[in-house]
């Protein structure tokens, strides 16, 4: 991808709104998915989509609904579409977590939370964007999408994100939507079976998967063989760190700040699906890349992304392997560790070069006086003292 590309977003949902979550016709979650595609991928996707369309679906559209709990069928077809080029942007809602939220019993309550999550998610990611959503989405939540999009529209003047409907059996990249969005709920929803880890499958496909609401508890990983140095407590304050951050920035769209809220987006999905694993920076810079924000050299990201973020509270650990948001309180003294070897001698150096050149001028010289240097110089002379 290159800067200035046209971008589309061919969205679908799976789940119905309903707060009878035990109930499998309406479940316990409600997924939106977006397709990602590059303007000059589309004739290429919609091609390769119509022959396995053939295969799979020779009479009918592709709809996950008909492949139903047929994991291998499902399994297939994923296969077949992993290297064709899309990207996928998905929004998970667990409405058990929404149920005793003021208004939620209501259903355009319920529409206009979800709304405003996959539109600022995306909008915040692509500024040259097209949507385009199926105008027979089921019960309507389409049509509340839709309203919500134009209304943000107009609101902003320069925005350049458009928005259209189209029957998904005229786009087949909506049905793509549609069976992407209806494998991850097999994933999640606590009121289908048999499971099967879908994410897992697409995570190279996948730019960001976002909870709603934010939770920690969908941050643990749920087996115990791999969470020996899961702590719940570290996890949850690290996760509502994080939260936070995005909470206050995700309308941002400045450039710097777009890029600490996808990254830090994208150590969450780590988190998820492999907590125990640090993250590169050549792969932060790489996922970047995909949102057209190449922008910085390794020292310059460092400095601009993850410093920045710490200095918000943010808590990223990081080590020669990359960064991870720590599980754990091990991780977190590993940090420290870091740190301490790096920050302690450097500080006894510039004590030592401010000591000599005083004694030798007697001092006359205090490298510290600067205005610039005061909150060090506060510091070196509290260590004095102490």
């Amino acid at each position: 991808m290159s800067y200035g590309d046209k971008i589309y977003a061919f969205v679908d949902e799976s789940g119905v709104f309903g707060w009878d979550l035990t109930n499998p016709s309406v479940g316990s979650h409600f997924v939106v998915s977006a397709i990602i595609v590059e303007e000059n991928n589309l004739d290429c996707l919609r091609e390769s989509l119509k022959q396995i369309k053939q295969d799979f679906f020779p009479t009918t559209e592709m709809k996950s609904s008909l492949i139903g709990g047929d994991l291998e069928r499902r399994k297939k077809l994923l296969a077949r579409c992993f290297n064709l080029p899309f990207h996928i942007y998905t929004c998970i809602v667990d409405k058990e977590k929404l149920r005793d939220w003021k208004g939620m019993e209501f259903k355009q309550t319920f529409y206009k939370y979800v709304d405003r999550q996959l539109y600022e998610a995306l909008k915040i990611s692509y500024p040259k964007l097209t949507i385009c959503a199926d105008k027979m989405g089921t019960d309507s939540f389409m049509e509340s999408f839709a309203q919500y999009i134009e209304k943000h529209i107009q609101r902003d003047l320069f925005s350049e994100t458009d928005f259209g409907f189209e029957d998904s059996k005229n786009e087949i990249i909506i049905q793509l939507a549609d069976i992407i969005s209806g494998s991850i709920r097999r994933n999640v929803d606590r009121t289908i079976s048999p499971h099967y880890n879908f994410i897992r499958m697409l995570r190279k496909k996948i730019l960001s998967e976002n909870y709603f609401p934010y939770a920690w508890e969908d941050y643990i990983n749920p087996n115990p063989a791999e969470r020996r140095e899961f702590d719940n407590e570290i996890s949850k304050i690290c996760l509502e760190q994080a939260v936070c951050f995005l909470e206050q920035h995700t309308n941002d769209t400045e450039p710097e700040e777009r890029a600490r809220v996808i990254s830090l987006r994208f150590l969450l999905s780590q988190m998820v699906n492999n907590p125990a694993s640090y993250i590169q920076t050549r792969d932060i810079r790489k996922h970047l890349e995909s949102f057209d924000l190449d922008l910085w050299k390794v020292q310059a990201f460092r400095n601009k992304i993850i410093a920045h973020m710490r200095d918000e509270g943010v808590l990223i650990t990081s080590s020669p392997q990359g960064y991870k948001i720590p599980v754990s309180e091990t991780e977190l003294y590993s940090f420290i560790d870091h740190g301490n070897s790096i920050a302690v001698p450097l500080l006894a150096r510039l004590m030592k070069c401010r000591n000599i050149i005083r004694q030798k001028t007697t001092g006359k010289v205090d490298l510290f006086n600067k205005e610039a240097y005061k909150n060090l110089r506060k510091y070196m002379d509290a260590q004095i003292d102490n």
